[in-house]
């Protein structure tokens, strides 16, 4: 069983995200104020990294894939001029609003691209749904707490931040429901199908 989930490299980049995403939030008040706006867009960075990878692993469309590759490397780019270029108090708002607005361009990418084909397994049942699923609600639920971050006063702050948390859970929730799928799912060797064996001379020699 951990196998199969380590073996898996959307598992990984959510084991490794996740880790990464915890020592940033544990140890960021500890930080030197010159420090913190770093760990700000070094946040924004590897969480859209993680949530893109999973997009473009997803994908099978390799036209699909050179958008989300395209994408990113523009949005990457502009995170690191707004970097040098703007200054936030709280958040960096702006970059975080465009990686929303990317994943859900992504997650309409999947869904065209699953509802286009013709499969008897139902989208559901697949562990990356469950990802996505994840990823989406969580950006979605949060969106406007990122958005007017810098523009809350403290008091405000204080008052409901806190229900960002919600979503957050909500998405780690679910992306423990798709590691427990990809434990259980099998694994198909590559150029191996399930089809049915019709040789009925052999069958008919061997009754």
């Amino acid at each position: 069983m951990l196998k199969k989930i380590y073996s898996e490299p959307r598992v990984i980049s959510v084991v490794i995200y996740s880790l990464i995403i915890f020592l940033l939030l544990y140890f960021h008040n500890s930080l030197p104020k010159d420090y913190r706006k770093f760990s700000r867009l070094f946040y924004t960075f590897i969480e859209y990294v993680t949530f893109a990878f999973i997009f473009w692993y997803s994908i099978r469309n390799r036209n699909l894939k050179k958008i989300i590759l395209i994408l990113s490397l523009g949005f990457i780019s502009f995170q690191f001029i707004d970097y040098f270029v703007f200054s936030y108090r709280r958040l960096d708002s702006v970059p975080i609003g465009i990686e929303t607005i990317l994943i859900f361009v992504y997650s309409f990418l999947y869904l065209y691209e699953e509802f286009r084909r013709i499969e008897s397994q139902s989208i559901i049942t697949k562990p990356e749904f469950w990802l996505i699923v994840g990823i989406v609600f969580y950006l979605a639920g949060s969106f406007f707490f990122n958005i007017l971050a810098n523009n809350f006063t403290t008091k405000e702050m204080d008052a409901y931040w806190y229900y960002s948390y919600l979503f957050d859970d909500i998405k780690n929730i679910l992306f423990v429901i798709s590691i427990f799928l990809f434990a259980k799912q099998e694994r198909k060797k590559p150029g191996k199908k399930n089809v049915p064996y019709l040789d009925i001379d052999h069958q008919l020699i061997n009754k």
